[in-house]
């Protein structure tokens, strides 16, 4: 087909740049008439904040304007999921979600949609590979993509607490190998060049074109080497500094921490000029042997140690529990106001 129109259509509602058309381009390529690309796969490496998610966003209201179906984003993080679909709808764009949150009556009538293309994107956890009724609709439905966000959890998670983001990637892998022409685009923010050789071995992939990511003219047209193409962009971000602590005493990490928090929390009523803000704590376990690793202990240390609500949330929190903090969240951010 000719994306033009729908490239023209997408930078008029969300002004994309020079940098976002040419990898939208890239995206679209495998459905331009006589370009003949067998299994396309596109893996994305930009920085976090730099617009991933509009890229294949953006993709795949092009393809579902043109020729109507429907992509299917797999994401290992509930969090991510809600912000990416809360956004969308704010834009009034169709979208629906399949993950433990969901109602099994939803998810089938997620399904029902997706099996029709009446919606262009159809977010999903991993796990839920699993479930017949979502391979149908990889059978049966209209899937112009299968993206993969936060790619490097694929093998970083995969072999260890996370194995269904595995598992959906060797599952999608079949799926091609037995004559399903699905195309493949991934994005992640980091992705070291072992791990990225380990995710091209996973898909059966032995060699990759990669490609520079700048803002030069891409032609439509351009017939590239039909293997997988690797999209990099620049690694450092200049509004992010990453520090490290050691602490010799693996008890005393939680004083530390609250130290450090202390003194950031200092910073950010500084920098923000009075304007609320929320801070992130990620921990290395939600339930470990050792108490001063675990999500709810530090929440509840922090609390009492600072003085300040201390939200905590994990995958093994009640579907209701998750819900009411991702609400309190949003109204955190939204409507300034303190999560509890």
């Amino acid at each position: 087909f000719q994306a033009e129109d729908g490239i023209r259509d997408v930078e008029r509602s969300r002004g994309l740049g020079d940098v976002y058309k040419r990898q939208i381009l890239h995206m679209l390529q495998p459905y331009i008439e006589n370009l003949g690309y067998k299994d396309p796969l596109t893996i994305v490496i930009l920085p976090t904040g730099s617009g991933k998610s509009v890229i294949f966003q953006s993709s795949s209201l092009v393809l579902n304007n043109v020729i109507g179906g429907t992509t299917i984003v797999f994401s290992p993080l509930l969090a991510l999921i809600e912000d990416q679909i809360h956004g969308l709808k704010r834009r009034g764009i169709g979208v629906c979600r399949i993950d433990s949150t969901v109602s099994r009556r939803n998810k089938l009538e997620c399904i029902k949609r997706g099996l029709k293309g009446e919606v262009p994107l159809i977010y999903m956890t991993p796990e839920q590979l699993r479930n017949p009724e979502v391979l149908r609709l990889l059978f049966e439905g209209e899937i112009n993509y299968i993206i993969f966000d936060e790619a490097h959890c694929i093998t970083k998670w995969g072999k260890t607490f996370r194995p269904a983001y595995l598992y959906a990637v060797k599952t999608i892998r079949e799926l091609r190998e037995k004559g399903l022409w699905l195309p493949i685009a991934m994005f992640t923010a980091t992705l070291p060049r072992v791990e990225l050789n380990n995710i091209l071995k996973e898909l059966g992939v032995k060699d990759a074109l990669i490609l520079e990511l700048d803002a030069k003219s891409f032609n439509l047209m351009e017939k590239l080497p039909d293997r997988p193409r690797i999209l990099k962009g620049p690694v450092l971000r200049s509004n992010i500094e990453i520090l490290g602590f050691i602490s010799s005493e693996p008890s005393k990490r939680p004083d530390l921490l609250a130290e450090t928090v202390k003194n950031l929390i200092v910073w950010s009523n500084k920098r923000s000029q009075a304007k609320p803000w929320i801070g992130i704590v990620f921990t290395s376990f939600v339930k470990s042997s050792r108490s001063y690793e675990n999500a709810e202990y530090l929440a509840d240390y922090l609390s009492r140690v600072l003085g300040e609500k201390v939200a905590v949330f994990h995958g093994q929190l009640p579907k209701e529990t998750k819900e009411r903090i991702i609400d309190e969240i949003y109204k955190a951010c939204l409507l300034y106001t303190s999560p509890s």
